[in-house]
């Protein structure tokens, strides 16, 4: 029979992650020049990810979007975007940290990365459901929540941990080693300043 065959298979079966939750998931495939559905280059990098645990659970307790998929487009800071994209910037920053491809000392700096390295990498991520203009719903990254595996953010999230077992040292880290945001610091009262003229006292 004569069959006109698409480039690529598809990657999860359409078996998608449709739920909002914190998830334990480890990165599939990536691409550097994601294009859309009609063929249009896309102004970003796309992370293929599939789910291993999470907080989406039955009644039992049980996860039950285990082996799910997504895919998560991290857009390039735009010029004409408010803080000329600081927030995009920032939010493929904190997917970088995650799968390891950077650390924290390396914020402020230009830096060479090689996305491929990201494949068969162990995140956490949150996801939230967001109603499009024409009603319909779709799942995204929340904010810029996304953090390494050992991340101390991550800990009270559930993990698969005969996954965990099989991740190499390489991949692995101190929890101590990450840099957390510093605590606010108190401000304290002003002094309070005396309206009284002490000369007529």
């Amino acid at each position: 029979m004569k069959f006109d065959a698409p480039s690529e298979l598809p990657s999860g079966g359409g078996n998608w992650i449709d739920k909002p939750g914190t998830y334990h998931l480890i990165i599939t495939g990536t691409d550097e020049e994601p294009v859309s559905r009609d063929k249009q280059l896309l102004d970003g990098f796309r992370i293929d990810f599939q789910a291993l645990d999470g907080t989406v659970r039955d009644a039992d307790g049980n996860f039950t979007e285990a082996e799910k998929t997504i895919d998560i487009i991290f857009w390039h800071p735009k010029l004409t975007q408010k803080n000329e994209g600081l927030f995009n910037k920032q939010k493929q920053a904190a997917f970088l940290v995650a799968a390891g491809l950077m650390t924290e000392e390396q914020l402020g700096k230009s830096l060479d990365i090689d996305l491929s390295k990201a494949k068969g990498r162990h995140v956490i991520a949150t996801f939230e459901e967001e109603v499009q203009d024409n009603g319909k719903k779709r799942i995204q990254l929340s904010y810029a929540d996304i953090w390494h595996i050992d991340d101390p953010r991550a800990a009270k999230f559930p993990k698969n941990e005969k996954a965990l077992s099989l991740i190499p040292s390489d991949h692995r880290r101190d929890p101590k080693s990450f840099k957390q945001p510093e605590p606010a610091q108190k401000k304290e009262p002003a002094a309070a300043t005396s309206s009284v003229d002490l000369d007529n006292l």
